[in-house]
């Protein structure tokens, strides 16, 4: 599933805040058999310290704990705490407790450096999870966790991949992105290979913070999502079917008949070449009609489109982008009719104003219908978006009436443009404004009627899809 379907899903991460589950995992260097290790809790407590110099206060408990009972036996239950299944109550991986109220756990790792890398100058307060949900869509991840960062305002977490390539596919893909006035910092880490074979995953599951702003995640999430969301788009075509598929067929037959003759007759060899008089030779020799110019081509480009990453327009970014792919089935209202926007036509068209299609239903405004079945209520967020030239729009018969039916703007007045704000929900913009999505957008626009909404011909998407 894609990375817009998991956030705009009813259990997404978006949706909750920083979690006790949320582990933080750090290495350390200590593997030994157990008759090595020293039983008192001192030495315990400092070997942890190494590993971890903010390690909570609580610790202490935890080595005298270890390091209690009968000779040899804290160094026992501490090689079997590093062998992945230690215990400070005798139940097998349930894993010391210390007494800040933090839970440990030790297991051994198996992390290759080739295929790891470390992500700096990330908010605080974004977890493992959280990284790992976005870097899974550039290769399976074996795991993630977090470093101390040195700034009270940042955090560092390390991902390992399963293969290399995938981790340099991430590096490429996130490395100088700009987070939240932040640039992320996203490069490869050498851990030395020899060590890598005895090193440990300490993991420190904290309580939850209390008074985390959950938007931090958000704002986190949001923008690496804008680099890497599906980008959709719609193949916008004008003109009538019929009469260019006849058109197409008499110049093909022209075609056809200078390449058997052109030599013979001394011809050029494009119907589009000859002289009037060299057309009447050609006339006489097949009485069939013939077109000597190519039909105006029905497509007239391509409008792809930025979305907005805001979270509260997931649900619409996500209605849209399906409706592009076509990946949700049919339509519940209407059986027959795929919840897809190809062949969908653009019913209407004000000069000045805006292009609206998607009634993938009934194709004349009155239908249309969301992948959620029934009518979604309109985003704040989009309420608040400022309309301008190029942007996208979704059409509703009033408050909370979203289906698949949407518009593009074809105006920069102001004036105009006020007239949708606050009313529409305004969650993206045509990506190519400035080459060829202005050209479809002015097409657009000349095909309007003069004395009424419906376009002066046929216009709808040829087709449509993602990026």
């Amino acid at each position: 599933m894609s990375l817009a379907d998991r956030i705009s899903a009813p259990d997404t991460r978006r949706g909750r805040g920083v979690s006790s589950t949320n582990r933080a995992v750090r290495h350390s260097p200590y593997s030994r058999p157990s008759s090595q290790l020293p039983t008192d809790g001192n030495w315990v407590h400092d070997k942890f310290a190494e590993v971890n110099d903010d390690i909570p206060k609580g610790a202490g408990a935890l080595a005298s704990r270890i390091s209690s009972g009968t000779p040899g036996g804290g160094a026992k239950l501490l090689q079997r705490a590093l062998e992945g299944s230690g215990s400070g109550n005798g139940r097998p991986g349930s894993g010391p407790r210390m007494s800040s109220g933090s839970s440990l756990s030790i297991k051994g790792a198996s992390a290759p450096a080739s295929t790891t890398l470390e992500v700096r100058e990330l908010l605080i307060g974004t977890t493992p999870e959280d990284v790992k949900a976005i870097f899974s869509e550039c290769g399976e991840i074996t795991n993630a966790w977090s470093l101390p960062s040195g700034n009270p305002e940042t955090t560092v977490i390390r991902v390992q991949f399963t293969d290399r390539e995938s981790m340099r596919k991430a590096i490429q893909q996130f490395d100088q992105q700009q987070a939240d006035g932040r640039v992320l910092s996203v490069k490869e880490v050498a851990v030395n290979k020899a060590a890598q074979k005895d090193a440990m995953d300490v993991e420190e599951e904290p309580a939850a913070p209390k008074g985390v702003n959950v938007t931090i995640n958000l704002q986190i999430l949001s923008i690496i999502l804008s680099q890497m969301a599906e980008t959709p788009f719609l193949d916008i075509a004008i003109g009538n079917k019929d009469q260019f598929a006849s058109d197409e067929a008499a110049y093909q037959k022209a075609c056809s008949l200078l390449k058997k003759n052109a030599a013979i007759y001394g011809l050029p060899g494009l119907p589009e070449e000859l002289s009037e008089e060299q057309q009447q030779i050609v006339r006489e020799l097949e009485p069939s009609e013939l077109l000597f110019t190519p039909p105006r081509p029905l497509l007239v480009g391509r409008l792809t489109f930025a979305l907005d990453p805001a979270p509260g327009l997931a649900k619409t970014r996500a209605n849209f982008t399906s409706l592009c792919k076509g990946d949700k089935g049919m339509c519940k209202n209407a059986p027959n009719k795929p919840l897809h926007f190809k062949e969908a036509p653009i019913h209407r068209i004000v000069r000045g104003f805006i292009a609206q299609g998607g009634d993938i239903t009934r194709g004349d405004g009155s239908g249309g219908e969301s992948i959620y079945g029934a009518k979604f209520a309109d985003a704040k967020e989009g309420l608040k978006n400022k309309f301008k030239f190029g942007s996208l729009g979704m059409a509703n018969s009033g408050k909370n009436s979203n289906t698949s039916q949407f518009f593009v703007t074809l105006t920069e007045d102001p004036a105009t443009l006020t007239k949708l704000d606050g009313k529409y929900v305004c969650f993206g913009e045509v990506k190519n404004v400035d080459g060829e999505g202005r050209q479809v957008l002015l097409r657009l626009n000349d095909a309007a009627s003069p004395n009424s909404d419906k376009p002066s011909e046929p216009v709808w998407v040829s087709d449509c899809g993602v990026l």
